[in-house]
């Protein structure tokens, strides 16, 4: 089987994810990281039906301190968001073996 893989990271190969709402400095933990909240909050207040996996990785991209890489079929990045999460009509819009990773 042949898959088509599309990814996107928040840092280079030899960084870590900037953390954010790291309030607790006694536990060290930080709630999220800073490029996986832009990608939260760009799924919540876009339509995911119609915003493409290019249009949210540039959106990722505008964060400060994440240094956001995407990996794979770049083609796929025509594709809804919607096609891979959420509540989109699952057999008008079948993956046919792609698989997104943001």
């Amino acid at each position: 089987m042949n898959f088509v893989i599309y990814a996107t990271t928040s840092g280079k190969e030899n960084e870590r994810s900037y953390g954010i709402f790291c309030f607790d400095k006694d536990i060290d933990v930080c709630l999220a990281d800073e490029y996986s909240y832009a990608w939260v909050l760009d799924s919540k207040y876009e339509d995911i039906r119609k915003r493409t996996l290019e249009q949210q990785y540039e959106e990722g991209k505008k964060t400060v301190f994440s240094h956001v890489t995407k990996h794979g079929e770049m083609a796929m990045g025509s594709l809804p968001v919607g096609k891979f999460q959420g509540h989109y009509d699952l057999l008008t819009h079948r993956s046919d073996g792609a698989i997104a990773v943001c």
